[in-house]
């Protein structure tokens, strides 16, 4: 039951002075938040790379930023985290699992990811909104301020923005949406062997070479097809107003192109399968199903998944939790990627994220308490 400590949480400390916004009290950190002296920087599939960070630079005690509002949408942070914290128990020894260059424990990560759930408890049963209370945070969390290790970004982080877009789609050819959005082959022989350009021109359509081996899940504009393999989602709406969701499954080996900038011409290409929603971090048969708006991708295997981050936008705060990756984290120790949701086009999209700026102040929370 998580009744008696969201209700503790909720009205805890009552008789307690309520902290300024911005000041923090001055205790140490917890004994179970013991950051490395150095670190060896993990690459691709969590292998080091050979360099060496040093986390008390890159990550160090500070207060909060002051005079701002928070903007944590309590509802997808609480899914998020809940999810992330059962993912993380059913994975323990995944190399994303663990306290990184931050030293966090494992006990730390899942209690800071408990403590944002159960804000959401505690909206849902007393109409309360934790995080609007800044000294209810102050209180909660230990906060740090993360250092980006990259010249000129002034002690500042990269803050790029992803998104999964939302299209008209069909869930069998018509003349406008007449380009499938194929399942993976059972022939692997197959799989490895198209471009692209072969699945694109018909070669598992009748009449193509390999006709009836792969099976379309669903069908789209060609455009839609690029957005779809760039992005990794695409979230389609049919004509009876369903909304279905499909993320990429497994390529045909082939690696992608960065010098390529025409989507047509990249010979990379994905097979799809239909999933519940957006997927974060975690192996294709277990992802991590994740909110918008309280998802960051990043670095997981040197910051470690369920890591929570504070994000200072320069009018707004905001909280999300490092659920999602890619291979723009293969390291990377200077940059988060903010997960805005779904849109139908880019002008939709860039007007979403206008407030978010490309460079913020940012850090981790974590909880004071463990129990």
């Amino acid at each position: 039951m998580i009744l008696l400590p969201t209700l503790w949480f909720a009205c805890a400390a009552a008789d307690e002075p309520v902290l300024p916004v911005g000041v923090r009290e001055e205790v140490p950190p917890p004994a179970w938040q013991a950051a490395p002296t150095t670190w060896t920087v993990l690459g691709p599939s969590a292998k080091p790379t050979g360099a060496q960070a040093t986390p008390k630079t890159l990550l160090t005690p500070a207060a909060l930023p002051t005079g701002r509002t928070t903007t944590t949408p309590s509802e997808a942070l609480g899914a998020t985290a809940a999810r992330t914290l059962a993912w993380m128990r059913r994975h323990p020894d995944d190399p994303a699992n663990h306290g990184g260059l931050a030293g966090l424990s494992q006990d730390a990560r899942e209690a800071t990811l408990l403590m944002a759930a159960m804000a959401e408890n505690a909206r849902r049963l007393d109409g309360v909104d934790a995080w609007d209370d800044s000294a209810w945070v102050q209180r909660t969390f230990t906060a740090s301020r993360w250092t980006g290790d990259r010249s000129g970004s002034e002690g500042r982080v990269r803050l790029t923005k992803y998104l999964a877009y939302e299209r008209d789609g069909a869930p069998t050819r018509t003349a406008q949406r007449n380009i499938a959005l194929y399942a993976a082959p059972t022939d692997d022989a197959l799989r490895l062997r198209y471009t692209r350009q072969d699945v694109v021109g018909g070669v598992y359509e009748a009449g193509g070479a390999s006709a009836g081996a792969a099976k379309p899940i669903a069908w789209v504009a060609e455009d839609d097809l690029y957005r779809a393999l760039l992005q990794g989602t695409i979230v389609l709406r049919y004509p009876d107003g369903a909304r279905h969701t499909f993320n990429v499954d497994v390529n045909n080996g082939i690696a992608y192109d960065r010098a390529q900038r025409e989507q047509a011409l990249q010979k990379r290409y994905w097979y799809f399968r239909e999933v519940e929603g957006l997927y974060g971090y975690g192996p294709k048969e277990d992802r991590i199903l994740v909110e918008p708006g309280a998802t960051v991708a990043g670095d997981v295997h040197n910051f470690g998944v369920g890591t929570l981050f504070w994000i200072d936008t320069g009018k707004q705060l905001r909280v999300a939790s490092l659920s999602d990756t890619g291979g723009a984290f293969e390291p990377n120790l200077g940059q988060l990627d903010w997960l805005a949701g779904t849109f139908p086009d880019d002008t939709t999209f860039h007007a979403a994220v206008a407030d978010l700026p490309d460079w913020v102040s940012a850090g981790t929370l974590v909880a004071r308490e463990v129990w």
